[in-house]
């Protein structure tokens, strides 16, 4: 769910892991679900100048969790997608 609240708990996060269950097109749905867009979690991951924003717990509706990073990507450049057994070396 989009919520700037909690922003200052996040702030200048290494990794910042956020659902982004939809894309922008299915804004209404998201936020009657309580949960969150790719765009929505990327404008978190700007506010709280995250190093790397990635997202995940998509709708089985999407058959491609590229399409959630690339709109994300149109916000937070630096985006990458969850799938199991990916990992990411902090620095």
């Amino acid at each position: 769910m989009y919520d700037e609240k909690i922003i200052e708990f996040i702030k200048h996060s290494d990794i910042l892991y956020h659902e982004s269950t939809y894309l922008d097109e299915d804004i209404d749905k998201a936020s009657s679900r309580f949960h969150s867009t790719a765009s929505q979690a990327a404008q978190i991951a700007k506010l709280s100048q995250a190093k790397l924003l990635v997202v995940g717990h998509y709708s089985s509706k999407y058959k491609n969790e590229i399409d959630l990073q690339q709109q994300a990507q149109l916000i937070f450049e630096n985006t990458d997608y969850a799938v199991m057994g990916k990992s990411w070396e902090i620095l």
